[in-house]
């Protein structure tokens, strides 16, 4: 634990802070909150623990209590402390004291917590700080006064406004989360254009990514690794329902809020089953590589649902090992590998895997899609036999049905048929890995 500390988080740098706090409000509790390092709750409980652990008026520091409990390392009781110094410097250089979010023990507060004057505006919008960025644009938490709460605002940059087919793949995201209303899928609330900016607006959710879970904490125990796919399985199923394929499911795209909920967001990849508009080219891939189903690897027109469910399970394989189903530094050699290559049993990464939970992950990242489950329904179904204890072994997962007796002997009174060579594979890999530069 010594090696994430630093100066910055000295008891001394501690009381220093305390001192401050008397004329300006923001207190440790309070910026952690604001930062997303610690809930209300958390902050509530440190307070309680740090009040009976006093005698005679001396007692723990708030953020050696934290790191004691594991609610937060070292390193990030100092990143609280460097906020908190920044929020009340600018405090002082306004003259007056900068407005206190609401005490740990009230109801968290909706209004973002730097001052007005400072936060950028894009329409009705008060951005409040940047979540993340990727191919489809940036992401704030933003304020809206006009809902009366803070939202998870996405916006596509100026310049690829200007390039149609960005602008119709936004449009179609928008259109395809207008129709998803589901506890496990971040809800759209608005969308439009404002100072030349196309934006969505959607639910905040006051958590994390399962993928920064994952870079911190490394693998999960079995029961909620479990948990989490279900829940995505269940968001899905309604998408998939909705007639809507994600096609990029991967850890970067589940949210965790403080209860552990899971959310199923970023449906920019999304396409409706019978989507007419080919807005991706026959033969090129879209997806994440480390996550990606055979057939978005091989670039095929016709993605259905099944591929949603792969996605499922390379990041439940994620979730149990600590690590992705396949390992190349070059990202042509991934999708190859999801290809060719036999999905290594989570067992051989992590004995403690249970057998029923090994198979499970092995049907979802089956190469053949008809080899999977038949949908997201079916797969949550699954699961909860396994979290029940009902299905441990093979019996919560249904076995993989054998070809027809007639199709066998059929191949048999047809040499031809059963002479005729495998279709030859490396024309078209080499093909691929120079689209790719691979």
């Amino acid at each position: 634990m010594s090696d994430d500390s630093s100066a910055s988080s000295s008891p001394k740098a501690q009381k220093g802070a305390a001192s401050a706090a008397r004329t300006y409000p923001y207190r440790f509790g309070e910026v952690g909150v604001m930062m997303g390092l610690l809930d209300r709750e958390k902050v509530r409980e440190g307070l309680n623990l740090q009040k009976t652990r006093k005698q005679d008026g001396k007692g723990p520091l708030i953020g050696e209590v934290m790191v004691e409990r594991g609610w937060i390392t070292p390193r990030q009781v100092a990143a609280i402390l460097v906020a908190q110094k920044r929020y009340r410097s600018e405090a002082q250089q306004q003259g007056t004291p900068a407005p206190a979010p609401a005490p740990a023990a009230e109801k968290p507060a909706t209004n973002p917590p730097a001052p007005a004057k400072q936060r950028q505006k894009l329409g009705e919008f008060e951005l409040i700080r940047k979540l993340g960025e990727g191919a489809m644009g940036q992401v704030f938490e933003a304020y809206s006064p006009q809902q009366g709460r803070n939202v998870a605002l996405k916006v596509l940059p100026r310049n690829l406004a200007q390039d149609q087919e960005f602008v119709e793949r936004f449009k179609r995201e928008i259109k395809l989360m207008g129709t998803l209303h589901n506890p496990h899928i971040v809800e759209l609330f608005d969308a439009g254009v404002a100072g030349g900016y196309y934006f969505i607006s959607m639910e905040f959710v006051d958590g994390e990514t399962l993928e920064l879970r994952l870079k911190r904490d490394g693998k999960m125990p079995e029961a909620e690794a479990l948990r989490i796919a279900r829940e995505m399985s269940l968001g899905l199923a309604h998408a998939h329902a909705k007639g809507v394929v994600h096609r990029d499911v991967k850890p970067e795209n589940v949210m965790l809020d403080k209860k552990g909920t899971v959310k199923v967001m970023d449906f920019g990849l999304a396409k409706p089953t019978e989507d007419k508009q080919h807005l991706t080219a026959a033969g090129f891939s879209i997806g994440t590589p480390f996550y990606i189903s055979p057939e978005q690897a091989l670039g095929k027109e016709k993605i259905d649902h099944r591929a949603d469910l792969y996605g499922i399970g390379a990041t439940l394989f994620h979730l149990l090992t600590g690590r992705v189903p396949f390992q190349h530094q070059n990202s042509t050699q991934v999708m190859v590998m999801h290809v060719q290559n036999q999905a290594p049993d989570p067992r051989t990464v992590n004995p403690a895997v249970s057998r029923g939970a090994s198979q499970l992950v092995l049907k979802l990242m089956e190469k053949e899609p008809e080899k999977r489950y038949a949908d997201g329904g079916a797969l949550a179904e699954a699961i909860q036999k396994i979290l029940d204890g009902a299905g441990q072994e093979t019996e919560a997962i249904a076995a993989v049905a054998e070809p027809p007796r007639t199709k066998t002997k059929r191949l048999k009174e047809d040499p031809a048929a059963a002479a005729a060579p495998a279709p030859a594979k490396k024309g078209f890999f080499a093909w691929l890995k120079g689209l790719f530069g691979g």
